[in-house]
């Protein structure tokens, strides 16, 4: 996908973690060992002979004898897979101490398990469909980090409900059988099918469960498709009809994006969306396994790309189907079978293992699975995003057989676009689990529920474990897009008993926003009293509680639906008399501590999931043809933190042919950003950006896109968080590191962090900086120096070096910083400016660089009055006529000044160009400084015809190279006049 605007992810993390100390600062007591993708599991595992694998090191973690704290180091790059890394009891901490494993050099998520190998080998096989030899069996794939389409038919119609896999077929009336399916004759033919490979996906008789039927065999003269194995419900009913796909089937290979399997001879195929990428074929269902773990933490990594299975159904249809012979035998058709009881990090028997920061994408199964006996553990701060099931699914024992799943922590995650394999997908899920939390988390793009919490119907209270759990502070928005009979909040099972005492599990302090079920879906349950709720107390739910919800856009009226169940609800949207001051709505969500807080969205595409309205599209017969965007009256609803964020938005039109036949505006947070904006009378069919800056005060950030003729489009959005950086800035965490590493262990730095070089000569700090045409460039280093000896390093500019040594001397502490000024010659568009140690020492902390860039030829340069720094006076935009955003307009009195910080590209005389205007009758002089010094005193600033009318006054300043400052000076109580800008050059 051609992205318009130059953010590569989806979710840039913001708040990197805490990265070892090296020989330039203290070192720690931990026992440390570190892994990178280049390193050798043959050596020490130190940070300059890393190992491997992790694997290695966590073979070395047992062989520490001592009872301490110890540290994995994991640097960022790609560790690709082909089995799960086993953890056990004896990789756990001891005697109270932790092994961690973390994220060293690098932002959360960028230390990648990847769950499989690359494809390589590719031939083209015909048309647009190429074939690789993997001779090993896989049931989902990924390109580029998104996960391709088994080959169906229907095809996959993509639309605003993006979980939805429709189109579907409809069963025909038929007998009922839980192994034959009885189709329509007028909806495919089946002739020629090879069904080697060939599944159905299918929701049978109602909304409730989806499954991966493996198919038998398929009689057209009777109109039947014989399954492999049993339905968790019946099919062929008349009031219920299933509604199912056919999939793996090479001749149903017929768009981008789709690709088939072909086991017997280990072949794939696929149809690239793009041009071929990097396609990743999954080895394994699980990256991590722990079994018997205690004390470890994992903080910071990023897990990717898992697989699935050609047959995956819901439980099992009859009692004791397990054959396992359990007390309660009836449970065997609400636990997940035996084999698909797994997920991207699988989990039993733990304790007090922690699960943090960390990136879990394209899961086959969930994202973390727990089975059985697992408590006090911590899964929190996580991106888990495009789950094939559920975003956490904790699992604990059969009814009567104890109640071990416990006392667990599932907070500040945000989990988006699960179900992508399994349509009854959810958030969070918690069966036989009791006194958990679930909090401070946003969960959308659902096919089905936000949050389920379940036992089963039927079986007595004290046998039944999902109790007395705490589920507070969410953001759920968009669910239940491809199911029926079910709610953005959903409980079943859990206290059957009526009359008490009630298993009481507490909802607290949810928003939940558009619960809308797709139309195929009511295409076997149509009764309105099916849409989705906002909030389902099912069967067996007695005693619940449910308070301070706010609930709106949900298809069922109304919102809140109970079934052979009563709970306890106070305070909800629902209800009259309903309080929303009561609502805490800025700790609803995600913490302002959450570390992936800022988002790019290509706009209209697969990704593009935070939409309120709108219609995808995709731009053909224009100079970005592969362009996707988004267009009509339509909004987005973007979490994140309170705070100042930059928001860039590009457009891109497609279609129009003249000027004026698309205008629109933009609002950010109900205020008015841009206006009247044409984008073909702008650019014709070339992209346009802006950027705004928004101050977000309740955790979502609110565009809205509103045309005043034709229709609003976007095809892109980023939001940058935090406060803009200045202009020309450029952070050493994103330069190319040699021998360094990135930190934020020291205080006062700029963005995310700083750079710490090794302790050798030659490291060094690249930077690639863009300038808009030939110059001088003024250049800022930010640095720290808490040694006491000199840290000097070479300053070289596209592969030449500019200074030889600058000195960077001590500042005490590492907290302190300081700016090295000095100014390099650079190239119209492209540079690189590159900083490397001359000593053993290192080159010092740096934080960043800002670079000015003064043109070379003597061309004129504007500053604007309402950039520089003003004393005693205001920006306003009262008047007409200024340029940029405002004027100056200043305080009447004497002394009252603006002050500009000008370039210059060589020393000289240098012409001063003053616009302004003076509405008065009387002249209001001003004195003129450069550098601090007066160079022309009393200069006349004479009336205007108004206000409105600016004129020009022109004066030679002398200018040293590079920074210069130039000062205006009010010298009568009438002060300056008003000041638009100066022009230098």
């Amino acid at each position: 996908m051609k992205r318009l605007l130059v953010a590569a992810a989806l979710l840039l993390a913001v708040s990197p973690v805490t990265l070892p100390a090296t020989t330039a600062q203290a070192a720690t007591a931990l026992t440390q060992l570190y892994v990178a993708p280049n390193g050798s599991d043959g050596g020490p595992g130190t940070a300059a002979l890393p190992f491997k694998t992790l694997q290695r090191a966590r073979d070395a973690v047992r062989a520490v004898t001592a009872d301490t704290d110890v540290v994995v180091y994991v640097k960022p790059g790609d560790y690709y897979l082909d089995a799960p890394i086993e953890f056990t009891a004896q990789d756990s901490g001891r005697a109270g101490h932790r092994v961690t494993y973390r994220v060293w050099g690098g932002p959360p998520g960028s230390a990648r398990f990847i769950g499989g190998q690359r494809v390589t080998g590719w031939t083209q096989y015909k048309g647009n469909i190429w074939q690789a030899k993997v001779g090993r069996r896989f049931d989902t794939l990924y390109e580029d980090g998104v996960r391709a389409i088994k080959a169906r038919t229907p095809n996959l119609e993509p639309g605003d409900l993006v979980t939805a896999h429709a189109h579907y077929w409809v069963a025909a009336p038929g007998t009922e059988s839980y192994t034959v399916l009885p189709y329509k004759a007028g909806d495919f033919d089946p002739t020629g099918w090879d069904l080697r490979d060939a599944e159905l996906r299918i929701w049978p008789r109602d909304n409730w469960f989806e499954e991966h039927q493996p198919i038998a065999s398929v009689d057209p003269a009777a109109h039947t498709i014989t399954l492999k194995n049993q339905t968790r419900y019946s099919m062929g009913l008349t009031t219920s009809p299933s509604r199912f796909y056919v999939q793996g089937m090479l001749s149903a290979l017929d768009q981008p994006g789709e690709f088939h399997y072909d086991s017997t001879a280990g072949v794939l195929y696929y149809w690239p969306r793009h041009g071929l990428g990097d396609v990743v074929v999954p080895r394994t269902k699980t990256i991590l396994s722990l079994n018997g773990v205690h004390d470890v933490t994992f903080d910071g990594l990023g897990f990717e790309d898992t697989d699935f299975t050609d047959f995956y159904r819901h439980g099992y249809p009859v009692e004791n189907g397990s054959g396992e012979n359990h007390q309660y035998g009836v449970y065997d058709r609400q636990i997940e079978m035996a084999p698909n009881r797994t997920g991207m990090i699988f989990m039993t028997d733990t304790a007090n293992v922690t699960i943090t920061r960390s990136h879990l994408r394209n899961s086959g199964y969930s994202a973390i699975y727990a089975l059985f006996a697992n408590h006090d553990d911590r899964i929190e701060s996580n991106l888990i995003e495009h789950a094939g099931y559920a975003g956490v699914f904790f699992e604990g024992h059969y009814p009567g057989e104890g109640d071990v799943l416990t006392h667990n922590v599932l907070a500040g995650n945000l989990i988006h676009d699960v179900g992508e394999l399994v349509g009854h997908g959810a958030g969070y899920i918690l069966m036989q689990s009791s006194n958990n939390e679930i909090s401070n988390s946003e969960i959308y793009n659902s096919p089905r529920f936000g949050v389920y919490l379940a036992g089963y119907r039927g079986i007595p209270n004290q046998d039944l474990y999902t109790r007395d759990n705490t589920v507070r502070n969410l953001n759920v928005h968009d669910v239940m897009q491809d199911s029926r009979d079910g709610a953005a909040v959903y409980t079943f099972g859990t206290s059957t008993s009526s009359t008490g005492p009630f298993q009481v599990n507490n909802f607290d302090q949810i928003a939940i926003n558009y619960a809308y079920s797709h139309p195929e879906a009511n295409n076997s349950q149509p009764a309105t009293s099916l849409d989705p709720a906002a909030v389902y107390l099912d069967e067996g739910t007695y005693g619940t509680q449910v308070s301070n919800v706010k609930a709106e856009n949900i298809q069922r009226s109304p919102v809140f639906k109970t079934n052979k169940s009563a709970g306890v609800v106070t305070n909800s949207s629902w209800q009259s008399g309903f309080d929303e001051s009561k609502i805490d709505y800025p700790n609803i969500g995600l913490r302002a501590d959450y570390p992936y807080g800022a988002l790019t969205i290509d706009a209209g595409s697969s990704t593009d999931q935070q939409f309120l309205h709108g219609t995808r599209a995709t731009a053909t017969g224009t100079t970005a043809p592969d362009a996707t965007y988004r267009h009509g009256t339509f909004s987005y609803r973007l979490p994140v933190p309170n705070g100042t964020y930059a928001v860039d938005l590009s457009f891109l039109d497609p279609l129009s042919t003249a000027a004026g036949q698309r205008v629109f505006s933009v609002t950010a947070e109900g205020q008015t950003v841009i206006s009247g904006l044409d984008v073909y009378k702008v650019a014709g069919h070339n992209p346009v950006n802006r950027r705004v800056t928004v101050t977000v005060t309740d955790g979502q950030l609110d565009l809205a896109f509103t045309p005043t003729t034709g229709e609003a489009l976007v095809s892109a959005i980023a939001v940058s968080g935090g406060v803009t950086p200045p202009p020309g800035r450029y952070e050493a965490e994103y330069a190319t590191i040699s021998q360094g590493i990135f930190e934020n262990t020291h205080t006062g730095f700029s963005g995310t962090g700083y750079v710490n070089g090794d302790n050798v000569a030659g490291s060094y700090l690249e930077w690639n900086v863009n300038a808009a045409s030939a110059g001088t460039a003024t250049v800022k280093v930010r640095y720290s120096n808490g040694t006491t000896t000199n840290r000097p390093s070479a300053i070289s500019v596209n592969g030449t070096t500019v200074f030889a040594s600058r000195d960077y001397n001590s500042t005490t502490t590492w907290d302190t910083w300081a700016t090295d000024t000095f100014t390099v010659p650079v190239n119209a568009g492209a540079n690189t400016i590159r900083a490397t140690a001359t000593t053993a020492n290192g080159n010092p902390n740096i934080d960043y660089i800002d670079v000015d860039v003064t043109p070379s030829g003597g061309t004129p340069v504007d500053y604007q009055a309402e950039d520089a720094t003003i004393s005693q006076g205001g920006v306003f935009t009262n008047h007409l006529n200024y340029t940029g955003t405002g004027f100056v307009d200043y305080t009447n009195i004497a002394g009252s000044y603006v002050e500009f910080t000008v370039n210059a590209a060589s020393a000289g005389s240098t012409p001063l160009v003053i616009r302004y205007a003076n509405g008065t009758t009387v002249d209001r002089p001003m004195d003129i400084s450069v550098n601090g010094t007066v160079v022309a005193s009393n200069v006349s600033f004479p009336p205007t015809a108004n206000w409105d009318t600016w004129v020009t006054s022109t004066k030679s300043v002398p200018l040293n190279a590079g920074s210069n400052t130039i000062r205006l000076t009010a010298t009568t109580a009438n002060g300056g006049p008003n000041l638009d800008k100066i022009t230098v050059g």
